[in-house]
């Protein structure tokens, strides 16, 4: 078999699963050359392969169904962090459940798109532990939200795959316990 996939992303922080994942697929088709497309908010990379403009679309997503006559596998699972600034009072914690989190002022960055930011999925989140938090859906940019967790104690809740890698300055990021397998990258 040889030829040439097209492969459509969107944009994460860090490494993630993407060294390992294209450095096996390399290995067991060694004459297919793969062309990465990146996305941007607000377009879809599941309308691009349904479309045909795409041959895989690799995305963030959530407990719901791909479209009919779209087939997808589970490339690994997605855990929500709570991010916080280093001086907050669960900067000490290494996870933090969502009943805990009720309490706080929490920040959630909105996908353009349908996505990780679902008000519909952290209300179900939530309500499985029996609390309701008030939850402030922002557009602006994650850098922002996380500005915002430094500066005015609030929580800005991010799925892991994008996050920075590496630890960032005056930011403590912490597992929220509960969370994984409800974000899942898939291809």
């Amino acid at each position: 078999m040889s030829g040439t996939l097209v492969l459509g992303y969107r944009w994460v922080y860090g490494e993630g699963p993407w060294p390992g994942l294209l450095q096996r697929f390399r290995e067991a088709y060694p004459n297919i050359s793969i062309r990465l497309v990146a996305f941007q908010d607000g377009t879809s990379p599941q309308d691009a392969v349904a479309d045909g403009a795409l041959d895989v679309a690799v995305a963030l997503c959530m407990g719901t169904a791909l479209p009919s006559e779209l087939r997808g596998v589970t490339l690994c699972q997605v855990p929500l962090l709570a991010v916080v600034g280093e001086a907050h009072p669960l900067a000490g914690h290494e996870t933090v459940t969502p009943a805990e989190l009720a309490r706080e002022r929490l920040l959630m960055p909105q996908a353009r798109a349908a996505g990780a930011g679902s008000p519909a999925l952290m209300n179900a989140l939530f309500r499985s532990y029996r609390v309701s938090p008030a939850i402030t859906y922002t557009r602006s940019r994650l850098e922002e939200d996380l500005l915002r967790a430094q500066l005015e104690d609030q929580v800005v809740l991010v799925p892991r795959c994008y996050y920075p890698d590496t630890p960032q300055p005056g930011l403590r990021a912490i597992q929220v316990s509960g969370t994984t397998g409800m974000f899942r990258l898939t291809a």
